[in-house]
């Protein structure tokens, strides 16, 4: 049985922790994660964190079995509409965002 993909968009407090977490469990799980501060994707990446980076959201993600959102809860709808064009049917998108308003 292969480990299972996971993607985390955005590799902040939220992300960063999630697969901090994640990794720290021993949960054989592969970590691709994109955020637009490259240097902290390398770092992490170095730090054993994640397995794997993309610089943008591309073919990267297609054959994720769970996407975690971990952005600003105003950028779901663009990151939303990038990830409809890859990601595979099975995937599951969710998000770690609070809110009290429609985004």
């Amino acid at each position: 049985m292969s480990n299972k993909k996971i993607g985390i968009i955005g590799l902040g407090l939220i992300g960063g922790s999630l697969a901090k977490t994640i990794k720290h469990k021993k949960i054989p799980v592969n970590i691709t994660a994109y955020d637009t501060n490259e240097l902290a994707l390398s770092e992490a990446k170095n730090e054993g964190v994640i397995d794997f980076y993309s610089k943008d959201i591309d073919e990267s993600f297609c054959n994720m079995d769970i996407i975690f959102l971990c952005t600003p809860v105003q950028n779901n709808n663009s990151l939303l509409k990038k990830l409809q064009v890859v990601v595979s049917n099975e995937c599951i998108i969710t998000d770690v965002g609070s809110t009290k308003q429609n985004i």
